[in-house]
């Protein structure tokens, strides 16, 4: 049910002297509710948990058969400039890169990124504090205390295929952040984007001899060559079933016996879900049990496998091990 202070009441059509609003809006408020946030330069945080409703009605109904042209037409006019490039929504919305979650968007969620523009501001302030944002940012630390904590057990090299590496912001946190025993590792990315490796080969500029590149689609990459640990960050959220278990057996044997592979999936219990869906960002979503049972179908051992979660709960990643003989 949508709710707001009486003090905050927008719309006097409706009864002020009630703090509940009707529990199944009409379509003129669901643009009302739109236009009154756009014309205060987007919401405030005590905006933020009726836009959050508002969002999950908003996302039903475009989600609908009664959604047509005449109405997207309208949603788009009344969002305006709120909805286009200058904020981190447009960007997922209107994905000038050709593809959902490209390597610009998330680099802004890893950095925070809020428009300097005071006008479209508060629409990225309140993007960033979603669970989901926050979940993407935490990958930089999940994937860092793992590699720190493997330093700390061997005085080897280690070798990481990186898949998918994007901007390669988790690659410069890792870089910056270990020091000088960060000399030992060796990062091989697979990025199909020209663009998204010339942006992380800037990034990590200081740290080039330690990475290297390979433009080229993860299903077509074929190398005989084993790591330590196959870290896909976020690419199996884009993957179907038949896919997913496809590119699992694949990096098997992109893995030594004894190295891991572990594999970040958006959990289907998601509460940002309903604001992905409504800037046009899909994902094939799951749950433990899904990436358990998906895992198995496989031919992987359930007792080499455990799901863990970074601390929103909302990116889960499955640990395998590689528990074959060199």
């Amino acid at each position: 049910m949508l709710t707001s202070p009486v003090s905050d009441y927008p719309f006097p059509k409706y009864n002020r002297t009630l703090t509940l609003k009707p529990a199944k809006p009409n379509r003129e408020y669901l643009f009302d509710y739109l236009s009154y946030l756009v014309k205060k330069n987007g919401p405030s945080k005590k905006d933020y948990h009726e836009l959050n409703e508002w969002i999950i009605e908003m996302s039903n109904w475009t989600g609908s058969p009664e959604w047509d042209q005449d109405l997207q037409s309208r949603f788009l006019s009344t969002w305006g400039e709120a909805i286009s490039t200058k904020t981190i929504q447009g960007f997922i919305f209107h994905k000038p890169h050709g593809y959902a979650g490209d390597f610009e968007v998330l680099d802004k969620l890893y950095t925070n990124h809020l428009c300097a523009d005071s006008r479209y501001q508060r629409w990225d302030e309140f993007l960033q504090s979603q669970a989901g944002a926050a979940a993407v940012r935490n990958r930089k630390k999940y994937i860092r205390n793992i590699i720190t904590k493997k330093l700390s057990r061997t005085n080897k090299p280690i070798n990481i295929l990186n898949i998918g590496s994007g901007s390669g912001r988790d690659m410069f946190d890792i870089f910056t952040a270990i020091g000088d025993e960060s000399n030992r590792i060796h990062f091989v990315c697979i990025e199909q984007d020209q663009d998204a490796i010339d942006f992380a080969s800037r990034l990590c500029e200081k740290f080039i001899d330690r990475i290297s590149f390979h433009k080229v689609n993860v299903i077509k990459y074929n190398q005989n060559i084993q790591h330590d640990i196959v870290w896909a960050a976020g690419i199996f959220d884009y993957f179907s079933d038949r896919l997913f278990c496809r590119m699992l057996k694949k990096m098997l044997y992109f893995t030594k016996p004894g190295g891991e592979i572990i594999v970040g999936n958006f959990s289907n219990t998601n509460p940002t879900r309903f604001y992905m869906r409504l800037v046009r960002w899909f994902l094939h979503s799951r749950s433990s049990q899904q990436l358990y049972s998906l895992a198995q179908s496989c031919g992987i051992s359930r007792i080499n496998m455990k799901v863990k979660r970074e601390k929103t709960g909302v990116n889960l990643f499955l640990h395998i091990q590689n528990k074959k003989k060199a």
